[in-house]
Formats: structure tokens, sequence, C-alpha cells
């Protein structure tokens, strides 16, 4: 992956662009190795036959969810957040993973998920035991399940929509806003 110092502060001291053929983990692993920064998708469809794993102050970016794709093997594999905080998911699309949840976000902390479409999962996005987090501008499509959010405290959601789902487009469990 290509690797960059930038100067823009909502990317972060240090900058990784990932074209569609490159390993994704690598350079969100090398971001948070430096203290955090920004893991950028360059344009396209990028084929991932392995799980994400995000990490404390590295956020996920691509160019928008027309632009930037995440195809997932049929595997199980996902992208995943587990104890930690500080981190972005924003402008990307993902499909077709058959773990638990497209986007599986565990026991985390102050994050945002922005213009972010989640396709063909079984449930988009799965948020648990997590709290200071926001959605917005993001779009769950044809999951079994669109989003759940369990547990969870002092969240928002902003102009998201959950559309063709086939058997629940949202649910909010032991949860309070």
């Amino acid at each position: 992956p290509g690797s960059r110092r930038s100067a823009d502060p909502g990317f972060g001291r240090h900058t990784m662009y990932v074209s569609p053929r490159e390993n994704i983990q690598q350079a969100i692993e090398e971001c948070a190795r430096q203290g955090g920064g920004t893991v950028v998708l360059n344009p396209g469809t990028h084929l991932v036959t392995y799980n994400i794993t995000i990490r404390t102050r590295v956020n996920l970016v691509g160019y928008g969810n027309d632009i930037s794709t995440l195809q997932f093997a049929t595997a199980a594999f996902n992208i995943s957040a587990t104890d930690i905080g500080n981190f972005a998911l924003r402008d990307f699309s993902m499909e077709t993973s058959s773990g638990v949840a497209g986007i599986n976000i565990t026991s985390c902390f102050a994050f945002t998920v922005y213009n972010v479409l989640c396709a063909g999962n079984n449930i988009g996005l799965r948020i648990i035991g997590s709290n200071r987090f926001s959605i917005s501008n993001s779009l769950m499509s044809q999951n079994t399940i669109g989003m759940s959010i369990i547990g969870s405290t002092l969240w928002s959601i902003y102009n998201t929509h959950v559309i063709d789902s086939i058997s629940h487009g949202m649910t909010i469990e032991d949860t309070a806003l």
C-alpha cells in the first residue's frame, strides 16, 4: 500500500492509500503502529479474502459508496472492531459477507459510520455494547436484517435508510438513546 503523511487533520497524521489489489489489513496495521491515521480505499472494487479488523484511531475511508467497494469472498469475512475507540468508517460500500454481520462493532466507543452502503449480508451493520457513536447518510440494502443495535448507549442515527431487508429492517434491543 502507498503511504504518505497528510496535512489534512481529518485524515490524521498517517495516510495509507490502498489500490484494489493491495492488502487493506496491512495498511490498517501500519497506521495503528504510527499511532493512528486513515486508510483510503482508492476507487474500484477491492476483492477481500480475509477479515478486516479496525484499530483504535484508524479510519477506513473510500471515495464514495458508489466509487470504492469492498467485495467480500463467500467465506465468513467481514469488517470488525472490538474494544476500541476513536475511528470512522466512511464513504464506501461493502457487499456479500456471509459472516454474522457485514460490519460488526462490539464494545467500542466514539466512532462514526458515514455514507456507507452495506448490501447482501446476513446483518448489514451490527453494534453491540458500544457507546457515543453516530450513523449517518448510510444505506443498508438487501440484507437479512438491515441493522441491529444491542445494549448500546448515547448513539444517534441520521438520514440512514434500511431497504429490501428479508427479515427485519432494524432491531434495537436493551439500549438507550
